[in-house]
Formats: structure tokens, sequence, C-alpha cells
């Protein structure tokens, strides 16, 4: 029986080598994003300064009177030293700026914004999982009013061959040409998510604070809830993920004394089904999630 020695380094190094290990990998990737030139740039770089450095201890060991020999080294060390101010390479000093994720602090200083700030990253559900950040700081008062910004360029020249590769490889990305072919929302033919790229911002503010300025606002939030399963990275819990809906939308009923029979005429459900295939994907914990959470109400059309 053949044996397989690779071993998962994940299973090897300890937590502070594999961190190191992995944030290299990743600002390897950014650097080379960069362009190679930059990087060539920097190996040649370094090259020079070792050998300035190495030819200046050589130097010192000349004996006194090998004047053909320490004119040799002087030469070369002119020479590299000449080189080095021909290449005149500096590293950018913006580099970590924009490697990490720092749009919410650079937009505050923008801005002037001094109250709390943070980054979340919740996948698709980024942006909601910010509003109920943001309910929390208000309702908690840390403070009174929160902009929340977001964004993704998935199908940009950088991240595509990344993003775009990963989720092919999860076989949850659409490979048609033709976009009605792609888009079909709880379709038993959906074959895949549709990658693109955009920008949001909201506005949440404390109630009064909007009454104050003469402005009504344009939603009321009666409720968030953050949430997780614990089962799987991709992979949706459907019974787990029906329970916490269907309790979340009663607290949301008690504390506000919704009458479910009047505000579901009028209710819309903002869905976010990706067109992943039907293996248990959004589509089917959507509908089911429905189902278990307005019984009396739910009416499936087919078309």
């Amino acid at each position: 029986m053949k044996r397989n020695h690779r071993l998962n380094v994940k299973h090897v190094l300890n937590i502070v080598t594999r961190s190191e290990t992995e944030i290299g990998v990743v600002l390897k990737r950014q650097a080379d994003q960069i362009g190679h030139r930059v990087l060539s740039r920097f190996g040649e770089f370094q090259t020079l300064n070792e050998q300035i450095k190495t030819l200046g201890q050589l130097r010192a060991l000349v004996p006194p009177g090998q004047t053909d020999l320490a004119a040799e080294v002087d030469r070369r060390i002119v020479e590299a030293e000449d080189q080095l101010a021909r290449l005149n390479y500096t590293f950018d000093r913006k580099f970590i700026f924009r490697v990490l994720a720092m749009g919410h602090s650079q937009f505050a200083e923008y801005i002037g914004a001094r109250g709390p700030n943070t980054h979340v990253n919740a996948a698709c559900a980024t942006t909601t999982h910010a509003m109920a950040v943001a309910e929390d700081w208000i309702r908690t008062g840390r403070c009174e009013r929160v902009i929340i910004v977001g964004g993704e360029a998935s199908t940009s020249e950088t991240q595509s061959p990344w993003i775009a590769s990963g989720f092919l490889a999860l076989g949850a990305a659409s490979i048609k040409n033709v976009v009605s072919e792609a888009a079909k929302p709880f379709d038993a033919d959906r074959n895949g998510t549709i990658l693109g790229a955009g920008a949001v911002s909201l506005i949440v503010e404390r109630e009064d604070r909007v009454r104050d300025r003469g402005l009504n606002g344009q939603a009321e939030i009666l409720g968030t809830y953050i949430g997780n399963s614990a089962y799987h990275a991709t992979q949706i819990d459907l019974g787990h993920l029906t329970e916490e809906m269907a309790g979340f939308v009663r607290r949301v009923e008690n504390r506000h004394g919704l009458q479910r029979d009047h505000y579901t005429r009028s209710m819309v459900f903002m869905s976010h089904e990706t067109f992943t295939p039907a293996r248990g994907g959004s589509a089917s914990a959507e509908v089911a999630s429905l189902k278990k959470t307005f019984p009396d109400n739910f009416r499936f059309e087919k078309k």
C-alpha cells in the first residue's frame, strides 16, 4: 500500500508559525500584483547592498602592498554603488494601506468621523451584518448615527482570477454565456451565480435625531439578528436556519406589537437567491424558512 507522506502545513506548524507563513503568502501575492518589475528591482537592490557590504569586508582584509587587489576591490565597490544610485529603488510607503482592508478608517479620516469604527466580513451578508452592528451601537448608546460603506470588485483584473476561479471550483458560478440563461432565481434549471462588482452606502440614525432635522427617514429598522449554525463553510443547516428565522420574526412582532395577518399583506422579502444549483443552496433554504415562519401566509406560484 502506497503511503502519502505529504503533510498538511496546518497540522505541522504551530499557530504563530502558521500565521507568519500564511500572511507571508498573502503579502507575496499582493506584491506580485504590484508588478514583477518592482519585485525584480527590489531583488537587485538587495543584491547590490549585500555585494557592497561583502566587498567592504574583503577590502579590510587586503594585505598591505597588494595594490592591484585593493584597486580591483575598490573599483567594484564604486561600480556597485553607482549601479545602486542609478537604480534609485524606494519601497512604496503606501503599500500597507493598499493591501489591508482600511476603507472604513480612511473614509472616517476623510469626513472627520471620530466615533466607533470597524470592518466586518460576512461574505454575502456583510452589509446586513453591518446594519445589525449599527443597530446594536445605537440602541446601546455608543453612537447616534452610523455610516455603512461596502464594496466588492470580484470581477476586477486582480481579483477575478482568484474569486472567479474559487466559485468555479466550488461549482457555484454560472458558465453560461447568455445572461437570461444564467440568471434563473428559484428555477429548477439554475446553474450558478453571476459575479459582479458594486458599492453601497447606508446611514442608520437614531430616530429622534432624524426628526430634529425635520426629516422622516426612508425606512425604520424594527430588528436585526446575527446567527451562526456552526455547520459548514458553504452549505446551509436547513433545520437550524428555519428555526432561527421563525424565532427572530416572533421576537420582532412581540417587541412592536405587530399582527402577522396585517403586515404580510404588504411585506416584501428581499431574497438572497444566488442561482446556485439546487442542492441545499439559498433558494431551498429561503423557501423552507418562509414556509416555517409564515405557514398561513405562504403561497408559491410557479411561472
